[in-house]
């Protein structure tokens, strides 16, 4: 009898000592998820913003420069969505809104040799280069819409660089590329349908990373 008893509180203590494990295992569950959603972790912003706000309205985006402003900060990736007021995830709202231009710089290092497509999303106009060559460029004002291009890199480092305005109205930029696997001959009939799906600028992938720029080199030719 006994010996009954013994087993059953053994039973029951083992019982016990599960429970508590798993107690002690939720508790931590729920502190991890805790600190993953309130600690900011650092964010590598490899993207250096030139903001020139401009005294007088801009009509596209060869009109000379009045600047009265200047704003420079770093962000993570090439990604204003469209809206009334300036905004990135990194920094939230601001107070542009209207009669400014924007010079986006950035190291783009391709792993791989090969033809590269972009989609740029602006609103008003804007001009892509790399290597100081035209990729493709909407100098006037539109509404929030697409330009596709592409062009072939290199494997290597590249000056990648859009330069923007913002009239007045909606703004937003945003700017996406994918390496193109398929190696077909450039022309906008064979760029993606689906360009949302590339990945932003500043992101990297299996074929391209993003380094900030040398400071020696972001204030040249303002």
């Amino acid at each position: 009898m006994d010996l009954e008893n013994n087993n059953k509180k053994i039973t029951e203590s083992q019982r016990e000592d599960k429970s508590d494990w798993f107690f002690y295992f939720l508790v931590i569950l729920i502190a991890f998820y805790i600190i993953i959603k309130t600690v900011h972790w650092p964010i590598e912003k490899s993207i250096d913003v030139l903001l020139l706000q401009q005294s007088k309205p801009i009509e596209n985006l060869q009109t000379a420069h009045d600047t009265i402003f200047i704003a420079d900060f770093a962000v993570d990736t090439i990604h204003f969505p469209e809206g009334e007021y300036f905004y990135h995830e990194n920094f939230g709202y601001s107070e542009f809104k209207n009669d400014f231009f924007l010079k986006l710089q950035t190291q783009m290092e391709t792993l791989k040799s090969g033809k590269y497509n972009f989609s740029i999303r602006s609103d008003d106009g804007f001009k892509l280069t790399i290597d100081n060559t035209v990729i493709c460029a909407h100098p006037n004002g539109r509404p929030m819409e697409e330009t596709l291009c592409s062009t072939t890199l290199n494997k290597g480092l590249h000056h990648f660089e859009i330069y923007y305005y913002q009239g007045f109205g909606y703004l937003g930029l945003e700017a996406r590329y994918e390496f193109d696997s398929s190696q077909n001959p450039m022309n906008k009939s064979t760029l993606p349908n689906h360009s949302l799906n590339m990945q932003l600028i500043g992101r990297e992938s299996e074929t391209v990373k993003f380094h900030p720029m040398p400071i020696a080199k972001l204030y040249v030719n303002q």
